[in-house]
């Protein structure tokens, strides 16, 4: 049996909107934004780019999360159905393309996890914890990978507190470099801010788009 159209077609949208449950709560969206939207693992990128990286985050967030937020937001008040982006482009263009724009949207993920991301975290884990060498570095990269598969793979129930754990991680952690910071300026001083610096830069832009473009 084919599945029902969903364009253009009310009592599908009430049907399946009668079927959705709440299973998430105000503090788990906040924090799986949290963790959408800060990334530890561009924070050396961004310090790197100076000044001016407050001021392209100020014009990208003018620019492209602010009307994001409000598509995302007109759309899923629009058509309250599970699927998200998958089920906005069939009700527009069909299953097909549909089909292409979710795969296209989840292809750099295996990339980003399985290299940019588990490298970084293999790094700080041989660095800070204990050196991994040999046979162990792959073990250890395996383990990653598929951790954050299981997590992606698990009930709501359960992968709710994946975001939660890693928001409290975020926010411990950036605490601590905020507080670090006040104790250095307090005992050694800090630069000068020049208001030259603040002006956005091509090279400054490259910088900020491939730490903040990452997926999450």
């Amino acid at each position: 049996m084919s599945e029902p159209s969903p364009t253009g077609d009310t009592d599908f949208l009430h049907a399946n909107k009668a079927k959705l449950k709440r299973g998430l709560r105000r503090f788990d969206v906040f924090f799986l934004l949290l963790c959408s939207l800060v990334g530890l693992d561009t924070i050396g990128s961004l310090a790197s780019s100076g000044h001016q990286a407050f001021s392209w985050l100020l014009i990208l967030a003018l620019l492209f999360f602010v009307p994001y937020g409000l598509i995302v937001a007109e759309l899923s008040a629009a058509f309250p159905l599970e699927g998200g982006q998958y089920i906005w482009s069939r009700m527009a263009y069909g299953r097909f393309a549909a089909g292409i724009i979710q795969l296209v949207y989840w292809l750099s993920n295996p990339v980003w996890v399985g290299g940019t991301l588990c490298v970084v975290a293999m790094e700080t884990f041989s660095k800070f914890v204990h050196p991994l060498s040999g046979i162990w570095t792959y073990i250890a990269g395996l383990i990653f990978i598929w951790a954050g598969v299981t997590s992606t793979s698990v009930s709501l129930r359960l992968g709710r507190w994946v975001p939660a754990a890693g928001a409290w991680a975020r926010i411990v952690l950036l605490g601590a470099f905020f507080v670090s910071t006040i104790v250095y300026g307090v005992e050694r001083g800090v630069q000068p801010l020049d208001s030259g610096t603040f002006m956005p830069t091509y090279a400054g832009l490259i910088v900020l788009c491939r730490s903040s473009c990452s997926p999450s």
